[in-house]
């Protein structure tokens, strides 16, 4: 039986803390941002779409709807360490602070681990 910590959670070996960041930009922009994150060197990032309306976008009717622009949503994972660090330069990469560039959040992962594919194969 694995040791529990002092909150009552088993510890087990390998499992780390840290901080999934997800960003949701307009199309086009996912994707580069995936790739600027792979070259830093964090792997542990997704790529998917959504539709529907940012904060602030009026509601014209339910009929434009279909007509929206997808959105692309980066989701990436980072341990306890890096994440100020990527959260800021995440924040100033897609200049989120300007209007309509998307929004940025994130939460934090009390464990996650190493993602290793088994010997032999790649």
């Amino acid at each position: 039986m694995p040791p529990e910590r002092a909150d009552g959670v088993a510890d087990a070996e390998g499992m780390k803390e840290g901080y999934r960041i997800t960003c949701v930009l307009y199309q086009g922009g996912g994707s580069a941002l995936l790739e600027k994150l792979r070259l830093k060197g964090f792997l542990m990032a997704s790529l998917f779409y959504a539709r529907g309306k940012m904060i602030g976008e009026p509601i014209s009717s339910k009929r434009n709807f279909a007509f929206q622009m997808p959105k692309e949503v980066v989701v990436v994972l980072c341990l306890k360490e890096d994440y100020e660090e990527l959260f800021q330069w995440i924040w100033q990469e897609q200049r989120i602070s300007e209007a309509g560039q998307g929004f940025l959040y994130s939460a934090f992962v009390s464990y996650m681990s190493d993602f290793q594919l088994p010997e032999g194969i790649s």
